[in-house]
């Protein structure tokens, strides 16, 4: 996935390993950060993997994981120079599937369908809000800065206000899992 940090864009892989942030054309690594660096040992037992990759204002880069953590990295720089581990979130014991951002709001879907809405600021990034999920995993999350929509493996699209925090409507859109959802810049097409 490619993020913007400080005026650039990134390509972002999450992966088994851990993260990695390249330039935008491929051609040199900027940051590397190992999974097994950032965790306990009591969790080193589990499934591991890296997934999702957003960033907010430009500043934080937001890193989702299998053990339901999102890892936040200030990114202090244009060329991610000293980029370091801000703090990591603990607010789902579910894998985090996917995650987006606008503005300085991070929103992560799980692989229990859940929704987290984050708020990033100097000091931590604090949770707003969450949805409980139904067992079926988010697919995709794409934002905007009043709404934003889900989709999940059950064919069902979610639209959210970021307004109120709340449900403003469901489509049973298609039979099989949306792999992916977009929203036009003007947000008037999903």
């Amino acid at each position: 996935r490619f993020i913007k940090l400080h005026g650039n864009d990134f390509l972002a892989i999450a992966c088994e390993n851990g993260f990695q942030l390249w330039t935008a054309d491929g051609e040199r690594m900027v940051f590397l950060s190992q999974l097994s660096e950032l965790i306990d040992d009591t969790d080193r037992r589990r499934n591991l993997f890296m997934s999702g990759a957003t960033s907010t204002e430009e500043e934080y880069l937001y890193i989702g994981s299998s053990l339901g953590h999102i890892f936040v990295f200030e990114v202090l720089n244009a060329n991610c120079e000293g980029t370091k581990l801000k703090t990591v979130m603990k607010k789902t014991e579910h894998p985090i599937t996917f995650l987006d951002a606008v503005g300085k709001v991070c929103i992560a879907g799980d692989e229990n369908g859940g929704i987290l809405i984050c708020h990033s600021n100097s000091l931590d990034s604090e949770l707003l809000h969450s949805f409980e999920g139904a067992g079926f995993p988010c697919t995709s999350i794409a934002s905007r800065p009043s709404f934003f929509a889900a989709s999940f493996s059950t064919g069902h699209l979610r639209f959210y206000s970021l307004k109120n925090y709340s449900l403003q409507f469901e489509i049973t859109a298609h039979v099989r899992p949306i792999s992916a959802i977009d929203i036009s810049s003007d947000g008037e097409v999903v």
